[in-house]
């Protein structure tokens, strides 16, 4: 898929190996990137009827706009009519749709209808242990559904379903030092989510901060110049 593809180029960028510190202010932009594809496929595939992110900012430039507009006009009512209550209306609106705007991307039948199903299913795996018996029948859907259960930030909870269970014979991918334990797995598992979260979302250092430096530095050469025509 593009956005797998976008973030697999930016991982890697032709490396075999990448080490977490390396991504710390330079994967942001691929992320973004990803992201924008992610709403293009959800947009597709007629989930949504258009991009959420653009339904935001425009529903957000809207409130901003009628914003302006309301401060204007409490001034001018205000100042000419004594009318300015009439203006703070105005403001009233603009306001609530910048609150309201994140608010404002509309699912199609079919977007519903996939949120409920992942919903469902996140319930469902926050409630495993309900389900116990079932696991130790099929010890294999601990593996199968381990990356949903980091996608919904219940690993933990997952894990713990399986406490007891043997689960070795659909973990050949599995290599350490020790036999493999579910409730190890998920601690290291959200340990290596945290680090990965805060390397890839961190953003570069703005330029504006860098060219300030500069015309520090630039400044206090022109004062060493100074000094020397003295």
């Amino acid at each position: 898929l593009p956005y797998e593809q976008a973030l697999l180029e930016g991982l890697f960028a032709g490396r075999e190996q990448v080490k977490i510190s390396e991504l710390k202010g330079t994967f942001h932009a691929t992320l973004q990137k990803a992201e924008g594809r992610i709403l293009d496929d959800a947009v597709s595939r007629k989930l949504f009827t258009s991009r959420p992110d653009y339904s935001r900012g425009r529903w957000g430039c809207l409130g901003i706009l009628i914003l302006a507009i309301g401060g204007f006009a409490t001034f001018q009512l205000g100042l000419n009519f004594g009318w300015g209550l009439v203006g703070l209306a105005v403001i009233l609106v603009g306001m609530v749709l910048i609150v309201t705007a994140r608010f404002m991307p509309q699912r199609t039948a079919a977007g519903r209808d996939v949120m409920q199903h992942a919903l469902g299913f996140r319930l469902y795996m926050n409630t495993a242990e309900k389900y116990r018996q079932q696991f130790a029948e099929k010890a294999e859907i601990f593996t199968q559904l381990l990356p949903y259960a980091i996608v919904f930030g219940c690993v933990t909870r997952w894990a713990k379903a399986f406490e007891g269970i043997d689960t070795s014979a659909s973990n050949n991918w599995y290599v350490g030092n020790t036999p493999f334990q579910a409730a190890i797995l998920s601690s290291s598992l959200q340990s290596m989510n945290s680090s990965i979260s805060s390397a890839i979302s961190a953003s570069p250092p703005s330029s504006g901060s860098s060219s300030g430096f500069g015309g520090g530095s630039s400044g206090g050469g022109g004062g060493g110049g100074g000094g020397g025509s003295w």
